[in-house]
Protein backbone atom coordinates (compact mmCIF):
# COMPACT_ATOMS: atom_id res chain seq x y z
CA UNK A 1 0.00 0.00 0.00
CA UNK A 2 1.37 3.53 -0.71
CA UNK A 3 1.88 5.47 1.82
CA UNK A 4 0.07 9.14 1.34
CA UNK A 5 1.72 12.63 2.59
CA UNK A 6 -0.45 14.81 5.11
CA UNK A 7 0.24 18.41 4.35
CA UNK A 8 1.39 21.21 1.38
CA UNK A 9 4.66 21.13 -0.56
CA UNK A 10 6.42 23.46 -0.31
CA UNK A 11 6.06 24.94 -3.69
CA UNK A 12 2.30 25.40 -3.08
CA UNK A 13 3.14 27.11 0.45
CA UNK A 14 5.72 29.94 -1.72
CA UNK A 15 2.94 30.28 -4.54
CA UNK A 16 0.42 31.12 -2.04
CA UNK A 17 2.45 33.39 -0.31
CA UNK A 18 3.44 35.40 -3.35
CA UNK A 19 -0.47 35.94 -4.20
CA UNK A 20 -1.07 37.23 -1.13
CA UNK A 21 1.98 39.69 -1.21
CA UNK A 22 1.20 40.98 -4.48
CA UNK A 23 -2.66 41.33 -3.32
CA UNK A 24 -1.60 43.07 -0.53
CA UNK A 25 0.59 45.46 -2.15
CA UNK A 26 -2.25 46.62 -4.04
CA UNK A 27 -5.01 46.68 -1.85
CA UNK A 28 -3.49 48.24 1.27
CA UNK A 29 -2.77 51.69 -0.54
CA UNK A 30 -6.45 51.67 -2.02
CA UNK A 31 -7.93 50.66 1.47
CA UNK A 32 -5.82 53.64 2.86
CA UNK A 33 -6.61 55.90 0.44
CA UNK A 34 -10.37 55.28 0.85
CA UNK A 35 -10.11 55.85 4.32
CA UNK A 36 -8.76 59.20 4.09
CA UNK A 37 -11.75 60.05 1.82
CA UNK A 38 -14.03 59.04 4.14
CA UNK A 39 -12.34 61.03 7.02
CA UNK A 40 -12.70 63.72 4.38
CA UNK A 41 -16.24 63.68 4.02
CA UNK A 42 -16.84 65.34 7.49
CA UNK A 43 -14.29 68.03 6.02
CA UNK A 44 -17.63 68.73 3.87
CA UNK A 45 -20.24 68.38 6.00
CA UNK A 46 -18.93 71.03 8.17
CA UNK A 47 -18.44 73.23 5.70
CA UNK A 48 -21.58 72.77 4.25
CA UNK A 49 -23.40 73.55 8.15
CA UNK A 50 -21.28 76.37 7.47
CA UNK A 51 -22.55 77.03 4.45
CA UNK A 52 -26.36 77.43 5.80
CA UNK A 53 -24.92 79.64 8.12
CA UNK A 54 -23.60 82.22 5.53
CA UNK A 55 -26.87 82.11 3.60
CA UNK A 56 -29.08 82.85 6.73
CA UNK A 57 -26.91 85.66 7.69
CA UNK A 58 -27.06 87.08 4.26
CA UNK A 59 -31.30 86.74 4.23
CA UNK A 60 -31.56 88.34 7.54
CA UNK A 61 -29.35 91.00 6.35
CA UNK A 62 -26.58 90.61 9.07
CA UNK A 63 -23.46 92.08 8.69
CA UNK A 64 -20.87 89.45 7.47
CA UNK A 65 -17.45 89.60 9.39
CA UNK A 66 -14.46 87.18 9.92
CA UNK A 67 -15.25 84.09 12.22
CA UNK A 68 -12.55 81.83 13.30
CA UNK A 69 -14.12 78.35 14.81
CA UNK A 70 -11.81 76.19 16.41
CA UNK A 71 -8.63 76.72 16.96
CA UNK A 72 -6.05 74.60 18.42
CA UNK A 73 -4.02 70.93 18.06
CA UNK A 74 -4.97 70.34 21.57
CA UNK A 75 -8.59 71.11 21.52
CA UNK A 76 -9.50 70.78 17.52
CA UNK A 77 -12.83 71.67 16.18
CA UNK A 78 -13.94 67.90 15.35
CA UNK A 79 -11.90 64.66 14.88
CA UNK A 80 -10.82 65.32 11.56
CA UNK A 81 -10.76 69.18 11.16
CA UNK A 82 -8.63 71.29 13.52
CA UNK A 83 -9.85 74.63 12.46
CA UNK A 84 -12.39 77.04 10.12
CA UNK A 85 -12.25 80.29 9.25
CA UNK A 86 -15.09 82.48 6.78
CA UNK A 87 -14.70 85.43 5.23
CA UNK A 88 -16.09 87.70 2.34
CA UNK A 89 -13.17 88.53 0.23
CA UNK A 90 -13.93 90.86 -3.35
CA UNK A 91 -17.93 89.81 -2.91
CA UNK A 92 -16.81 85.88 -2.58
CA UNK A 93 -17.56 84.42 0.69
CA UNK A 94 -14.95 82.33 1.91
CA UNK A 95 -14.80 78.76 3.66
CA UNK A 96 -11.30 77.52 4.54
CA UNK A 97 -11.00 74.88 6.69
CA UNK A 98 -7.69 73.20 8.25
CA UNK A 99 -7.75 69.45 8.04
CA UNK A 100 -6.24 67.81 11.29
CA UNK A 101 -2.67 66.63 11.51
CA UNK A 102 -3.06 63.06 11.46
CA UNK A 103 -5.42 63.18 8.35
CA UNK A 104 -3.31 65.41 6.45
CA UNK A 105 -0.17 62.87 7.14
CA UNK A 106 1.49 63.32 4.14
CA UNK A 107 5.24 63.22 2.65
CA UNK A 108 5.18 66.61 1.11
CA UNK A 109 5.10 68.22 5.57
CA UNK A 110 2.23 70.81 4.05
CA UNK A 111 -1.03 71.46 5.85
CA UNK A 112 -4.67 69.81 4.32
CA UNK A 113 -6.52 72.94 3.80
CA UNK A 114 -9.58 73.07 1.54
CA UNK A 115 -11.15 76.53 0.52
CA UNK A 116 -15.02 77.01 -0.36
CA UNK A 117 -15.79 80.12 -2.26
CA UNK A 118 -18.98 80.87 -2.91
CA UNK A 119 -20.31 83.63 -5.13
CA UNK A 120 -23.92 85.42 -5.13
CA UNK A 121 -25.34 86.06 -8.40
CA UNK A 122 -29.34 86.54 -9.01
CA UNK A 123 -29.87 85.56 -5.31
CA UNK A 124 -28.37 82.06 -5.58
CA UNK A 125 -24.91 81.82 -3.89
CA UNK A 126 -22.44 79.17 -6.11
CA UNK A 127 -19.79 77.99 -4.46
CA UNK A 128 -16.41 76.04 -5.79
CA UNK A 129 -14.21 74.02 -3.94
CA UNK A 130 -10.16 74.45 -3.71
CA UNK A 131 -7.33 72.29 -2.18
CA UNK A 132 -3.67 72.16 -2.59
CA UNK A 133 -1.91 70.95 -5.32
CA UNK A 134 -0.58 68.27 -3.21
CA UNK A 135 -3.75 66.49 -2.18
CA UNK A 136 -5.28 67.24 -5.23
CA UNK A 137 -5.59 63.44 -5.78
CA UNK A 138 -7.73 62.38 -2.70
CA UNK A 139 -10.07 65.08 -3.85
CA UNK A 140 -10.01 64.53 -7.73
CA UNK A 141 -13.05 65.86 -9.23
CA UNK A 142 -14.68 67.67 -6.17
CA UNK A 143 -12.37 70.12 -5.95
CA UNK A 144 -10.09 72.25 -7.68
CA UNK A 145 -5.98 72.50 -7.49
CA UNK A 146 -4.44 75.75 -6.65
CA UNK A 147 -2.02 77.30 -4.19
CA UNK A 148 -3.57 78.16 -0.63
CA UNK A 149 -2.43 80.04 2.18
CA UNK A 150 -3.98 79.64 5.41
CA UNK A 151 -5.82 82.62 6.42
CA UNK A 152 -6.98 83.84 10.24
CA UNK A 153 -8.96 86.70 11.33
Amino acid sequence: MPKHNAGFSMLELLVSMAIIGILSAIAIPSYTGYITRAKLAEVFMLADAQKIKIVDKLTNGAQFKCSNAGGSVARPLSQHVENMVTWEDKGEYVIQLKAAQALANNKTGKDLIVEFRGVERDDIITWECAVAKEYGELLSGRCLERDIALHSC
